[in-house]
Formats: C-alpha cells, structure tokens, sequence
C-alpha cells in the first residue's frame, strides 16, 4: 500500500486491516459504578457514634435552629432522617464487607453530597447554644473518612464498574443519586 493510500485511505485494502476491538458492554440493570476507598473499623464506628448522637440527642424547635439552617444553604428538601438512614445503610453494608482492617469497601455515586449535607447539618446544630446536641469526639474520624471519599470520587482510577449487589444502597439510591 502507498503513502498515499495510508493517508487518504484505500478501500480495497480494508479487509487486511485490524478492526477496532469492541467494547465490552455491561447491562446498566445489573452493573454499575463506584470508587473504592480503604475504610477502617474506627471510621465506620466514629460515623456510627454521630448518627446515633444526633439521632437520641432531642431537637428543640426554636425558630433559632430553623433561621441557622435556613442560612446555612444546606437544602433540606429531604429530611434529615433520609440522610441519617442512607448513611446508615452505607455503614452497615461496609461493615458486611470489610474483612480487614483496613480494607477497601465502596462508595456510591453522589453519596459524598449526602454525606456532606448530613455534616453541614450536624455542625450548625453544635453551633446553636439552646440545642443539646453537641459533636461526638470522633468527628475528626469522620471527617477524615469523608475527604478519603472525596479524593476517591476525584480519582477516576479508583472508578470500577461491579455488580450492584457490592454497591451500597443501590437499590435504594436508584434515581436520587443520578445527576448529582
């Protein structure tokens, strides 16, 4: 074949050429996506301890706490107990499948932002002097979690597609995770 054929292509060599690989497609009803992220037994037992802080410690419904959140531009257009049960649940499916300490589990697309909001939210709650509520000593554990989950989700090397099964809260985060 000639300079020229390379260039401009030639028709009749085509079939002597390799073809591209294809891809190898996986069924979006089976499989999806998330980032691995190396866990220990602490953090998920520093996150556990928040969310049972927050959850037993009573709320006081003074207009105070609702102007803080309303300023905080937290959207609250889920409750709270929403956030409090996925984060829940993406606890308890890491602990099922942690076989070492540490180890790595994965994190679920878009469930940083709940997280965050979750967060957000506990901090300006300590903030306000009538509410009970104060931060449990292990919130630097969480938070360190919770960058290591960030990092993850910047890293598209730590992006694997797996079977939903292995995906915590998959089935529940169908469509509420989607476009975040």
């Amino acid at each position: 074949m000639s300079l020229f054929d390379n260039l401009f292509g030639d028709e009749t060599g085509t079939e002597n050429q390799p073809s591209l690989a294809e891809h190898e497609r996986f069924p979006e009803d089976e499989y999806g996506v998330a980032y691995a992220v190396s866990v220990y037994d602490e953090d998920i037992s520093a996150v556990n301890d928040l969310l049972e802080v927050e959850k037993n410690t009573p709320r006081t419904e003074s207009p105070l706490i609702r102007e803080v959140l309303e300023e905080s531009d937290i959207p609250m257009g889920d409750s709270v107990e929403e956030y409090r049960t996925d984060i829940d649940g993406i606890m308890e499916r890491w602990r099922d499948q942690m076989e070492s300490d540490p180890d790595s589990v994965w994190w679920p697309i878009g469930a940083d932002i709940r997280f965050e909001l979750y967060l957000s939210y506990c901090e300006k709650r300590a903030e306000v002097e009538s509410d009970p509520f104060e931060l449990p000593q292990s919130i630097g554990r969480v938070l360190s979690l919770l960058e290591r989950c960030q990092i993850a989700h910047e890293n598209d090397a730590k992006l694997a597609v797996l079977p939903r099964e292995y995906i915590p809260l998959e089935e529940d985060i169908e469509g509420r995770y989607r476009g975040f």
